[in-house]
């Protein structure tokens, strides 16, 4: 469903932008948002909007829905439809991808994890994975892998971008093979 996609979209983004305080976003980290997508707004403009945050511009942020809330606002400032705006922020992911820094160091963390888990060669774990689950997993099937079998903690939504990025054909179904080749590829 695309509305839980772009929200899922715009979770990812938050978190990203979060730098200072993972589930706060400052009026300084959401001016660097809006910079890199090209939302025509001037800092004055964020921080007007920030100064009716609660703390103000120097005061810890938005949450989450506090975030969604300053998105529709710059979408009615710019004159946008909601869902236009919810879309165009989340676009930003595309940044992310692009940026792959946060993907390398899943990528590393899987490999990590996998090492651990049997003991150093970390491709015995996906071809021992492989000879179990009969090729492939869907997106559940590799969240319980990285969950219960590699012990990782990381955010779900981050955890979905890699396994966007590894299912290249979009099918939602990748197989054991193609994580390895994914993590082998850096």
């Amino acid at each position: 469903d695309k509305e839980a996609c772009v929200q899922r979209k715009l979770e990812v983004v938050f978190d990203a932008f979060c730098r200072k305080h993972p589930t706060y976003m400052s009026a300084f980290e959401f001016g660097d948002l809006c910079r890199k997508i090209a939302v025509p707004l001037c800092m004055g403009d964020i921080f007007l909007q920030f100064s009716y945050v609660p703390g103000g511009v120097e005061g810890r942020g938005v949450d989450f829905s506090g975030f969604l809330r300053l998105v529709t606002q710059v979408g009615e400032q710019l004159q946008m439809e909601e869902e236009d705006v919810f879309s165009f922020f989340a676009k930003a992911v595309e940044i992310l991808d692009t940026d792959t820094t946060m993907i390398t160091q899943l990528k590393m963390r899987l490999r990590r994890s996998a090492a651990t888990v049997t003991g150093a060669n970390w491709h015995e774990f996906f071809e021992g994975t492989q000879k179990k689950r009969r090729g492939s997993v869907d997106w559940d099937g590799f969240l319980n892998m990285c969950r219960t079998n590699l012990h990782m903690d990381d955010k779900e939504n981050h955890l979905r971008i890699l396994f966007d990025n590894i299912d290249k054909n979009g099918d939602d179904s990748v197989s054991m093979h193609e994580i390895a080749a994914c993590i082998d590829s850096d």
